[in-house]
């Protein structure tokens, strides 16, 4: 079903895509930032609008989960014609501090809702849409014998009960969290987020996860913050969901943006596979919570937003980017970029 979930988009789709983080990227929650650029719908609209109108179709790659990134509409018609079953997404808060549903176009900008490709949940799921409207999962992107969410997800955690590591669950893996509006979204199917009270702790467990096939940790710290939060998967994060949407294309791919602001995003930008003859350029957004200093050589186009485009945050610096034509810019083999990571 994998090939002919994607018949309408590789109908519509150009030879340039766009793999475009979310939160810190293009919007963010109002509770989470007071950056004005971040809580600008226009301007996330614009930045949409910008890459669209150079010939970009742009594909969300995000840790929001995939209902998130529908309009109402498309929702139900996921319902409907593709028997979708994740409940809808509770996006606003009452006065007593409880998440409700309301319509996530009235809520969040509305071009970041419905676009050809979500890929949500930190690399771990991927839903493409049909002609007729409505989003359907590639189940193609697990292999036919792969366990449903709930066996993976008993594996995941009697492995982790055995560790003597420091670690707690996110309340966002808990379906009475949900169901009582405490959190906004019910969990996401194979995806684990645990929260560590130190980087050496979150360090450790990551140790243990590399000795284990078919098991991913991602790092979405944010040390600045003394945030320190990973992701299990059983797929290899943004990079693998990527790579399996070039894949599928089937196009001949001419330039490839990754655009984010942490370090799953810096790092799908480095380790994506390179279609033949593809440019392909990370942009990392102004307000990023990354450090970076000038060190060696890169093969792939890294844009630093803090750099190039002074005091433009999240999708301001987008609007900056496409602009001054920095997309087919070609770093200096001399000035290349090394991240320097604290994480």
């Amino acid at each position: 079903m994998s090939q002919s979930i994607y018949q309408y988009v590789r109908s519509v789709a150009s030879n340039k895509l766009a793999f475009i983080d979310v939160d810190g990227t293009l919007t963010a929650n109002p509770g989470d930032t007071n950056e004005k650029d971040l809580l600008d719908k226009d301007l996330t609209n614009q930045a949409i609008t910008e890459l669209q109108k150079n010939g970009f179709t742009c594909v969300l790659n995000t840790s929001r989960t995939v209902e998130m990134c529908m309009s109402e509409a498309q929702y139900f018609l996921s319902k409907k014609n593709f028997g979708f079953t994740r409940p809808q997404p509770h996006m606003n808060i009452d006065n007593k501090y409880r998440h409700f549903y309301v319509k996530p176009e009235d809520v969040v900008p509305r071009k970041i809702l419905d676009l050809p490709i979500i890929i949500s949940a930190s690399g771990a799921r991927v839903d493409v849409l049909q002609k007729d409207g409505g989003y359907v999962q590639d189940q193609g992107f697990y292999p036919p014998d792969f366990p449903d969410p709930i066996i993976w997800k008993k594996k995941i955690t009697s492995f982790l009960s055995t560790s003597n590591i420091l670690f707690s669950y996110a309340p966002i893996d808990s379906e009475s969290n949900y169901e009582e509006g405490i959190t906004d979204i019910f969990p996401a199917d194979y995806r684990i987020q645990l929260s560590f009270p130190t980087q050496s702790e979150l360090l450790r467990l990551a140790g243990e996860i590399k000795k284990i096939d078919g098991l991913y940790l991602t790092d979405d710290s944010n040390p600045d913050k003394n945030i320190f939060l990973a992701y299990l998967t059983p797929k290899n994060g943004k990079i693998d969901a990527v790579n399996h949407v070039m894949s599928h294309l089937q196009k001949r791919l001419t330039e490839i943006l990754v655009i984010g602001d942490s370090f799953p995003d810096l790092e799908a930008g480095l380790k994506i596979k390179a279609p033949p003859h593809a440019k392909i350029t990370c942009l990392i957004v102004g307000g990023s919570r990354l450090h970076y200093t000038p060190k060696i050589n890169l093969k792939r186009k890294i844009i630093m937003g803090d750099v190039a485009f002074h005091q433009s945050i999240g999708p301001k610096s987008i609007v900056e980017f496409i602009k001054s034509n920095k997309y087919n810019y070609v770093i200096p083999a001399k000035a290349g970029i090394q991240a320097k990571i604290s994480i």
